[in-house]
């Protein structure tokens, strides 16, 4: 018996983890309780900025902002201790950096894109989707063309069609996401801005298949 209560007392402490390593596995979660802290308390100096002097400013662009100082320096901070640095708001954000990026493509975008879709008047998007496809489908593929141009005869990188082809389907994708929450903000027209969110949205389909038929070509030709 005494043989078997020591038995389970070492298992059990096996799979109990140390305190350091509950704070560890803790610090991940300190980046997500930042964001949204700083979010809110964005959202709310704004709002009392816009009611006393009538002055309305961008919610996305304050926080892309404030996501690209605090961002320059934990990455400037994370490199001056060649990575073994103990600040925890520096570990969480490199952590979160190093998240896969099918996980925030399948996961987060889907939730956000379909929330807007289904607060979307579906007449008025009706109505705009002629315009929209043509902004999506040739209007597109005449912004990649003209990059590649640049990319093969200005720029000294010395690229071939396909890969410019490639780089300008990326530079070509608006952000859905933000631009739809860009237009809310300022209150536009809301048949503008259903054109505008419908276009963002068709304009990502048509640059990833860009993408992707260019990938496929590179990887076939190696």
């Amino acid at each position: 018996a005494g043989w078997r209560s020591a038995e389970l007392s070492e298992v059990a402490g096996e799979a109990t983890p140390a305190p350091h390593e509950e704070i560890e596995a803790q610090i991940p979660m300190l980046f997500m309780f930042l964001s949204l802290l700083i979010g809110a308390a964005v959202r709310f100096i704004l709002h009392a900025v816009h009611e006393k002097f009538h002055f309305r400013v961008p919610y996305t662009v304050v926080l892309l902002v404030i996501g690209g100082i605090y961002g320059g320096l934990a990455f400037q901070q994370w490199d001056r201790s060649d990575g073994l640095t103990t600040e925890e708001a520096t570990v969480s954000l490199v952590t979160w950096s190093n998240i896969e990026p099918v996980l925030i493509f399948y996961v987060f975008l889907p939730a956000l894109i379909m929330e807007a879709m289904m607060s979307t008047n579906f007449s008025a998007f009706i109505q705009s989707l002629p315009v929209s496809l043509l902004l999506a489908g040739p209007g597109m593929m005449l912004q990649v063309g003209l990059i590649a141009l640049v990319c093969v005869y200005i720029l000294p990188y010395g690229w071939g069609w396909t890969e410019s082809i490639m780089f300008g389907g990326i530079l070509s994708a608006t952000d859905p996401v933000a631009c739809i929450a860009v237009l809310k903000e300022l209150g536009v027209l809301p048949d503008l801005r259903i054109l505008i969110e419908a276009e963002s949205v068709l304009n990502d389909g048509a640059a990833i298949v860009v993408f992707e038929l260019c990938k496929a070509i590179l990887i076939r030709s190696v």
